[in-house]
């Protein structure tokens, strides 16, 4: 049986709890004499010899095993303290390293601190040129704001003359707009009454003028319409009434109609140039064609048309309104202009 190390604190523990039993080994392992015992004394030192080689045995192996374990961490603490002199080099060099910061960041403060000591004076002596200017500055505004008060003074004097005088003119002016007005008003009505004179002689001279191109245009027709229709000539009352009492009879036309058309200026017989067809031309004269022109030629061509075919509307005259001229291309009529004949949508004829 072997005695481990288990066994060899079990008998120490054994030992310390019983004093007399401990008492007893120590006389035992020290004299070589045997305990007082009835026993074998014989037996007695074989079994303590047993004991004593199990207790040898096992202290040896003890003693084995504290060798390896101190063998085992004597080599872990050469390790450790390689590492720690490692540890303690790169201590040793950020040390250094850090020695070096600190001198190239108390240089750098050292630096900075100087140039904040000259940014400070150089503020400083900006400081005192802006409160030197600031006081210059509230120096010119206070002459200024007297300057400007008595500046608005003499303004405030002047704006209540101009005002006096302002309202002195405006009594004035009121006063010489009322003998304006009143020399106004009566120089408005001698104006009306030359005015409704004046436009009487003109109604008068437009109708005496109107009345005499009627009578060129009937008695000279061809003079006017040669360029486009040849052997043109004025119907006469006698042949325009037997024409229109022809279609009331036989029910084409309104005594209406008859009235209407019998109201024409003149109404032209003739043939076109082109290609020989007789034709009718209802002509509307006035000395300044108009709307109104335009219209009654259309109306009483077209009433005409029933009886006879092909009749054209003309208008006829010395000048033209624009409204009158535009519609003559779209309702297809002929405009004789200043001797001038024009077709519709077509160029004007020299005549």
């Amino acid at each position: 049986m072997s005695f481990t190390v288990a066994d060899i604190e079990d008998l120490i523990r054994l030992l310390e709890e019983q004093p007399e039993s401990c008492a007893r080994l120590r006389r035992l392992l020290l004299s070589g004499e045997p305990p007082d015992s009835q026993e074998d004394p014989a037996a007695l030192r074989r079994d303590t010899d047993r004991r004593l080689d199990r207790f040898a045995a096992a202290l040896e192996r003890s003693g084995q095993e504290f060798d390896r374990r101190i063998a085992e961490l004597t080599a872990r603490m050469d390790g450790t303290d390689q590492r720690f002199a490692e540890m303690t080099a790169r201590m040793d060099r950020y040390a250094e390293e850090r020695a070096e910061a600190d001198r190239r960041i108390d240089q750098q403060f050292a630096e900075s601190t100087a140039r904040m000591d000259r940014y400070a004076e150089e503020r400083a002596e900006a400081d005192r040129r802006i409160d030197q200017q600031f006081a210059e500055s509230t120096a010119r505004m206070d002459r200024y704001a007297e300057e400007r008060a008595e500046a608005d003074r003499r303004i405030d004097q002047q704006f209540a003359e101009s005002t006096a005088r302002m309202d002195r003119y405006t009594e004035e002016r009121a006063e010489a707009d009322r003998r304006i007005d009143q020399q106004f008003a009566e120089i408005g009505k001698r104006v009306d009454e030359l005015t409704v004179i004046t436009r009487s002689h003109a109604d008068d001279i437009g109708t005496l003028k109107g009345w005499n191109l009627e009578d060129h245009f009937r008695e000279r027709p061809s003079a006017y319409l040669r360029s486009f229709f040849r052997r043109a000539r004025a119907y006469t009352d006698g042949e325009l009434v037997k024409l229109l009492d022809s279609g009331v009879e036989r029910g084409i036309i309104t005594e209406d109609d008859w009235e209407e058309v019998r109201l024409a200026d003149v109404v032209v017989r003739g043939r076109r140039r082109d290609d020989g067809t007789e034709v009718f031309l209802v002509v509307e004269v006035s000395w300044g064609v108009g709307l109104y022109d335009l219209e009654r030629a259309v109306r009483r061509a077209g009433i005409l048309g029933r009886l006879v075919a092909p009749v054209l509307p003309v208008v006829a005259g010395r000048g033209v309104t624009a409204d009158a001229r535009s519609r003559c291309d779209a309702d297809g009529v002929w405009l004789v202009l200043d001797g001038r004949v024009v077709p519709p949508n077509g160029t004007a004829d020299s005549g």
